[in-house]
């Protein structure tokens, strides 16, 4: 079963702290509680009535909570200064990321080096920083895709691009698809 990331873009809050326990592939053993969700939400998918959308996203909710849970059970993650820095990074990534900071930036908000960042971002993530900041415009470019009507000149504008077709570019690479390409998938 695949969940969107857009679905978990808006309902993971950062205080929670699961974002940590999500972010890497790991493949977990099944609960009965797992799987009755799973049915759950098997048997909600092929409805067309009223309120499906509320209930799909409520019982994935429920799913993604017990999926950390059962994840943190096997990975308990000890609060260290590299987490905590993490942490205060994807604040500030929350905060900044239509103002299009180089890593550079984040790091010296941070008081720490560029490469100290990526550094702990790559050990935590799997990811240097350059590739968190492009992927979280992406994410939000997805997200906007997915539920606007808005153009994708419009989106690109609206995400601090000042060249639609750098933006597309930049969108492919990361998605391996266009703007355009992905909205005409989400349409059928």
């Amino acid at each position: 079963m695949t969940v969107a990331s857009e679905l978990m873009d808006s309902s993971l809050r950062k205080s929670e702290g699961l974002q940590s326990y999500l972010q890497k592939p790991i493949i977990v053993e099944s609960s009965e509680e797992i799987r009755r969700v799973v049915l759950a939400i098997f048997a909600e998918y092929p409805n067309r009535i009223f309120a499906r959308a509320h209930i799909l996203r409520a019982l994935c909710g429920v799913l993604v909570g017990q999926v950390a849970r059962k994840i943190s059970l096997l990975q308990p993650q000890s609060v260290t200064i590299e987490n905590g820095l993490r942490r205060r990074f994807e604040t500030m990534l929350e905060e900044h990321f239509l103002e299009h900071l180089s890593v550079a930036e984040y790091a010296q908000l941070l008081s720490i080096t560029p490469t100290h960042l990526s550094r702990v971002l790559r050990a935590s993530t799997g990811q240097p920083a350059s590739a968190i900041i492009e992927n979280r415009i992406v994410r939000e470019a997805r997200r906007n895709l997915a539920f606007s009507n808005l153009t994708i000149t419009e989106i690109s504008y609206q995400l601090g691009y000042e060249d639609p077709s750098y933006f597309s570019r930049v969108f492919k690479r990361v998605t391996g698809q266009s703007p355009r390409d992905y909205r005409r998938k989400l349409e059928h």
